[in-house]
């Protein structure tokens, strides 16, 4: 039996492995990040009853509001968990998301009683509140494309733009531990997108802290490559130059706002398209000096016409109305 149950824990982590570096138009979600304990190789009894109780609740839960927290108490143990989606994902995409999340994790770590997992769109962690004071961590991992970018200097310099976007945007209580945006680059108008993800559980500072770490681990490991993504343990960090996330974005309002509500993201192309925005202002600022430049001199010379015809008028009368001659003298 127990080696029935270890061939189908390398059979579903390689069906895993394939899935890791998924394509765009793949129907599954990819496995960024996992941490069983005790790991899957120890063959140790647990109640797989409490945690089958706390995964139904959690993936019931999520995609009414995309975040979950549920506590299960059963046979003198008690489990907590907590489940949740990427903002930017519909309800049905994080309910495919969560299943897969669900099965992923049954299958690779059957006897743990402390799992956490990032996938790519959602996030699950739960643990024996009598075995662990709290959720276990999850070790930074990195994944990166091997192909480089053409224009590197320009790639570079919007990338860390837009990465400092996300690092400014995430910080807003409002946005719920969660930014994306695109920034266009180059003489073609390349784009480049990102997203950034804390749990949100986490407070706000230590997600501030998550995010500064990921990002220079990204800048480590991807820094002139056409995507990569980094999950620092609280949070994710991703940047690809094809779109990878939904068009739309959505966050989990408070308890008035019935569920999944619309915010907006930042996108360098509705700020003057990047160069080519720029561009025009310049050119806009050039015309507006002319004008100006042109105003001033006109105005100069009426000036002027006007001072010389009065001098003029006053050369032609007297203070007694009486004609004034000027001859010139040889």
């Amino acid at each position: 039996m127990d080696s029935v149950h270890s061939l189908d824990s390398l059979v579903l982590s390689l069906f895993l492995f394939l899935y890791c570096c998924n394509s765009p138009a793949s129907p599954l979600p990819s496995l960024l990040a996992l941490n069983c304990n005790p790991p899957p190789t120890n063959n140790t009894s647990t109640d797989n009853k409490a945690i089958e109780a706390l995964l139904h609740n959690l993936t019931t839960q999520v995609t009414k509001t995309s975040f979950a927290i549920s506590t299960v108490s059963l046979n003198a143990n008690r489990f907590d968990g907590i489940m949740q989606c990427r903002l930017d994902l519909s309800p049905t995409a994080c309910a495919l998301c969560v299943r897969f999340a669900k099965r992923s994790i049954s299958g690779v770590c059957p006897s743990s009683e402390a799992v956490t997992a990032w996938f790519d769109g959602c996030y699950l962690h739960y643990y024996n509140h009598y075995k662990f004071s709290r959720r276990i961590g999850i070790p930074v991992s990195t994944q990166s494309s091997q192909i480089y970018v053409m224009d590197r200097a320009k790639f570079q310099l919007a990338l860390q733009t837009l990465l400092l976007q996300l690092r400014a945007g995430i910080s807003l209580p409002s946005h719920l531990g969660f930014f994306n945006g695109k920034i266009l680059y180059g003489a073609n108008s390349s784009r480049v997108y990102a997203l950034a993800e804390c749990i949100r559980s986490v407070p706000l500072k230590e997600c501030e802290v998550c995010m500064d770490k990921g990002i220079e681990k990204l800048y480590e490991c991807c820094g002139g490559r056409e995507g990569g993504v980094v999950v620092a343990g609280d949070c994710v960090i991703r940047f690809e130059t094809y779109q990878f996330f939904s068009g739309q974005m959505f966050y989990a309002g408070g308890s008035d706002s019935g569920g999944w509500s619309g915010i907006v993201s930042y996108d360098e192309s509705e700020n003057g398209n990047g160069w080519q925005g720029l561009k025009v202002k310049v050119a806009w600022g050039w015309f507006v000096g002319v004008a100006c430049l042109s105003g001033l001199v006109l105005g100069a010379w009426l000036l002027r016409r006007k001072v010389v015809n009065r001098a003029k008028v006053g050369i032609a009368g007297t203070e007694n109305g009486d004609k004034v001659e000027c001859k010139v003298v040889a």
